[in-house]
C-alpha cells in the first residue's frame, strides 16, 4: 500500500467513522469532504460512500453492544442521564436516526437503541439509510462543485460549511444541555 493512495485515504475514513459512531461525536463530515475532493475518480466517491456507511452501522453496533454488556452504579447513572436526555429531545421512535442525520441531536446512536429498545436490525438499517441518504448526497454535491469552479474554491466552500455545521451543531448541543441543567435544579 502506497502512503497517500487510495486505500490508505478509505482506511482513514473507515476508522473515522468508526470512532464516530462507536466512542464518541466529532464530526467526520471533514474528513468525508476532504477524501471526496482528493478522488481522482468516481469510484473512489462510492467507495468513501460505503466506507462511511460500513464505518457507522458497524461503530454504532459496537457501541450497542459495549452498552448491552456494562453493569454498574456509574453505567447505571449515565444510562439514566441518557435516557432524560433522550426525552428532552422528544427521539421517542426509530425514525429519530433519519432525522438525526439531518440535525444531530442523539450523539450516542448505539447507546439509544439500547436504552430505547428499538430492534437493532431495523435500527441499523435506518443508520445505513440516513447515511447513504446524507454521505451519498454530499459525494454529490462536493463532486459537482469540483467539476464546476476551481477545486481549491469548492474545497474551501465545502470544508467551511461542514466546520460552519459541525459548530452550529454544537452550540446547540451545549445549549440544550443548559437549558436541561437549568431545568432540573
Amino acid at each position: 500500500m502506497v502512503f497517500g493512495g487510495s486505500s490508505f485515504w478509505l482506511g482513514g475514513l473507515f476508522l473515522v467513522f468508526l470512532l464516530d459512531a462507536a466512542l464518541f461525536p466529532f464530526g467526520p463530515e471533514i474528513s468525508f469532504v476532504v477524501v471526496v475532493l482528493a478522488a481522482k475518480s468516481a469510484w473512489i466517491r462510492v467507495a468513501a460512500v460505503g466506507t462511511a456507511l460500513v464505518g457507522e452501522v458497524l461503530g454504532t453496533s459496537v457501541q450497542y453492544a459495549l452498552v448491552r454488556g456494562r453493569k454498574g452504579r456509574f453505567f447505571e447513572w449515565a444510562l439514566r442521564r441518557l435516557g432524560s436526555y433522550l426525552d428532552l429531545v422528544r427521539a421517542a421512535s426509530p425514525a429519530t436516526i433519519l432525522w438525526n442525520r439531518v440535525v444531530p441531536v442523539v450523539p450516542c446512536m448505539g447507546a439509544a437503541i439500547y436504552i430505547r429498545g428499538w430492534p437493532l436490525t431495523r435500527a441499523l438499517g435506518l443508520v445505513a439509510l440516513g447515511g447513504l441518504l446524507k454521505y451519498g448526497a454530499l459525494a454529490v454535491a462536493v463532486s459537482v462543485a469540483a467539476s464546476v469552479a476551481p477545486r481549491r474554491i469548492a474545497a474551501a466552500i465545502f470544508l467551511s460549511l461542514a466546520g460552519a455545521w459541525i459548530a452550529f451543531n454544537l452550540a446547540r448541543a451545549c445549549r440544550r444541555h443548559r437549558q436541561h441543567r437549568v431545568g432540573r435544579r
